[in-house]
């Protein structure tokens, strides 16, 4: 931890937590109502945000600012990709204390994805980012309906056209099973089959 210039020290988490059912966190609920949370510098989960979706959500943290200094920035990574960039007004930047908005704290993730969640930060003492603390999470397994190509939690033709682009257009792999007629592979006879059941009356996927 750094003293000095730069950040004196990282705040400890706010005591809250979120009332969200247990099952919508990586880990093992110990209450009825109660999500887990991870301990270490900086508080995280992940939580279920759709069928196919999920969210990796920090906990409100205070960064304490050395004196004489201002907080020029602070930005959330996970996996060393930036999720969350916030730079401050340089006419006037926060001084001392500083605590987020909780709002600010929510990050779209992929379900059945571990991340390192790691926040950074710089006042106008620092020439470059300061690793503030992290934490690592485990999103829960995606819960996909069969036929939902694209992972948005209906089957509809959207999936067509996903399934499409991805076969003959270099397109982005299936997020949800693009093996909708069980056949054990994907191909174009996929499409015929999802069609059918959409368009034609055909059987439901498998």
């Amino acid at each position: 931890m750094r003293t000095g210039q730069g950040f004196r020290a990282f705040g400890v988490a706010l005591a809250t937590a979120l009332l969200l059912q247990p099952s919508a966190f990586a880990g093992t609920a110990t209450t009825p109502m109660q999500p887990n949370v991870f301990a270490s510098p900086i508080h995280a989960g992940c939580k279920t945000f759709t069928a196919s979706r999920c969210q990796v959500w920090a906990d409100p943290f205070t960064i304490s600012v050395a004196a004489g200094n201002r907080l020029t920035a602070l930005r959330i990574t996970l996996n060393g990709v930036t999720a969350y960039d916030y730079k401050t007004d340089l006419s006037n930047p926060p001084v001392g204390n500083y605590t987020p908005s909780p709002v600010k704290l929510g990050f779209a993730a992929r379900c059945g994805v571990t991340y390192t969640v790691n926040l950074q930060g710089r006042d106008s003492g620092d020439a470059t980012f300061l690793s503030l603390g992290s934490t690592t999470v485990a999103c829960p397994a995606p819960t996909y309906l069969i036929g939902d190509v694209n992972g948005d939690g209906v089957v509809n033709v959207s999936d067509v056209f996903y399934l499409i682009n991805f076969l003959f257009a270099g397109g982005p792999e299936p997020i949800g099973d693009g093996d909708v007629n069980g056949s054990g592979d994907v191909t174009v006879s996929d499409v015929f089959y999802l069609v059918n059941d959409l368009f034609a009356g055909g059987p439901a996927p498998v």
